[in-house]
């Protein structure tokens, strides 16, 4: 052997055993993979078994040609019964203007809140500007919803009062904290006043609709399910969530009524309203209580672990 064959030799030698190395260690790596596959497909697929299960089961939970189902949104709300479909929307004209100039005062704190103190920047005076502009031009419109003298006042109160600290601020430049906050405490009786109204105008509309509803499904009334669709801040007694409550009878969500947090469609208010009903009846038959479900089912170990434990991050 020459000694180029010899060098050629010794080198395909090495480049071989650093190729084999690896492939080695993926070789090795492949084999405990499949080792633990087969267990690991296995739950999982036990565990897919029983979210199809479950989901089969909870879209028989729900019959709603025996069941019918009010889904309330911020502006609306629909009565689904078998094939029927009634629908209405409950926010008067009254109600909305009522809820504008209470957003007056509302605006002008948003905007200021962060600039107290110093002097205010070309953008806040501008934004503060076209505000008073709106109101303005807003205001003439008002005598259109025919409110009682009394109403009526108390919008010219909100306006003339937000309309006068605008002036100010703008004409010093700047605003202190202490000032914004009288401010917005010397209108608290006329906001909370309108927002009254507001929710009067819309209760009595609710309520017109339910009543009819009421009456149309006859015995069906008393299987009455109810899903509430609304954002998360406004779910601490709900306005929706407390007219329901009380036409049916009820304290607390999670069985005649449930509470949907977010925009949800038709399909995903139901499918909530489906997880409730089954969990009720998985409760009941595992834990002999209703409710078990409607909380965490992982709550009762963490407390007992929590009691137990020391924990290293406290």
């Amino acid at each position: 052997m020459t000694h180029f064959q010899s060098t050629l030799a010794s080198g395909l030698s090495a480049l071989i055993l650093l190729c084999a190395q690896p492939l080695a260690a993926k070789e090795a790596s492949e084999a405990r993979e499949q080792a633990q596959t087969p267990e690991m497909t296995a739950l999982t697929k036990l565990n897919e078994k029983f979210r199809l299960l479950y989901g089969e089961a909870k879209a028989k939970v729900l019959n709603t040609q025996s069941t019918p189902v009010i889904i309330c949104y911020g502006d609306h709300m629909q009565l689904i019964f078998g094939d029927k479909r009634d629908q209405i929307s409950f926010i008067p004209a009254s109600y909305t203007a009522l809820k504008v100039i209470d957003h007056i005062p509302l605006a002008i704190f948003s905007l200021l809140q962060d600039n107290t103190d110093k002097p205010l920047s070309a953008k806040v005076i501008g934004d503060l500007t076209e505000l008073k502009e709106l109101t303005g031009r807003a205001r003439p419109e008002l005598p259109s919803q025919h409110y009682p003298a009394a109403t009526m006042a108390r919008q010219n109160v909100i306006i003339d009062k937000s309309m006068n600290f605008v002036d100010s601020i703008l004409a010093a430049g700047q605003v202190s904290s202490k000032s914004l906050n009288n401010f917005v405490e010397a209108l608290r009786p006329e906001i909370l006043e309108n927002a009254y109204e507001a929710i009067s105008a819309q209760l009595e509309k609710q309520d017109e609709k339910v009543a009819q509803w009421k009456v149309d499904l006859g015995p069906a009334w008393n299987n009455l399910k109810v899903v509430i669709v609304s954002g998360h801040m406004p779910r601490e007694q709900n306005a929706s969530f407390q007219y329901f409550c009380k036409v049916l009878g009820v304290k607390r969500e999670g069985d005649k009524i449930v509470y949907s947090e977010g925009p949800a469609e038709e399909k995903d208010a139901l499918n909530l309203l489906h997880t409730h009903m089954l969990d009720k009846k998985i409760a009941q038959s595992f834990f002999d209580d209703s409710w078990r479900m409607h909380r965490d089912l992982l709550s009762d170990g963490a407390a007992r672990y929590l009691r137990s434990h020391k924990l290293a991050a406290k």
